[in-house]
């Protein structure tokens, strides 16, 4: 056996041995993602030039810190998007001689889904060109441009 499959047999091995354990271990700091926390650890086992002395013990050290670096990582997000979600409350500059309902228009364009909106937000808002949004999302023009046209054509539906 060369030495590529006997680290795959070992890791199967350890992995048979302790993941039970270590998911459980994880799931009391991660609830959603513990199970990819633990095979993250295993990955960086795999990784590792010298085999630890303590295997195990080095699994649930390296498991340990995985969770708190995803819990740091969940905590720095959610902190983000409180404070994004904070300051767009009002995405209108409110003009007093405007006929426009701002409140109405702005709980309209939350309300369409995500592609729509991004594509409003970047053409009317980032004064961006279709050429400029394909650059920035990755997508055709066409599709681009449809999606803007099916936005805009929903939020007239809404607002009649």
């Amino acid at each position: 056996m060369d030495k590529n499959a006997a680290e795959a047999t070992d890791i199967t091995r350890l992995f048979a041995k302790y993941s039970g354990g270590l998911c459980l271990y994880a799931r009391q700091m991660l609830a959603d993602s513990a199970e990819d926390a633990v095979q993250e650890s295993f990955v960086k086992l795999l990784c590792c030039k010298t085999k630890p002395d303590n295997v195990k013990a080095w699994l649930y050290r390296t498991l340990r810190n995985e969770c708190i670096t995803r819990l740091r990582k969940n905590k720095v997000r959610s902190e983000a998007a409180e404070k994004i979600k904070a300051q767009s409350q009002n995405w209108f500059q409110t003009d007093t001689d405007s006929s426009l309902d701002i409140e109405l228009l702005q709980q309209k364009l939350a309300s369409l889904d995500e592609p729509l909106r991004e594509v409003v937000t970047l053409r009317i808002w980032g004064q961006l060109g279709f050429e400029e949004i394909a650059d920035v999302t990755g997508l055709p023009v066409s599709t681009l441009h449809n999606r803007y046209h099916k936005a805009i054509n929903t939020l007239r539906t809404m607002l009649t």
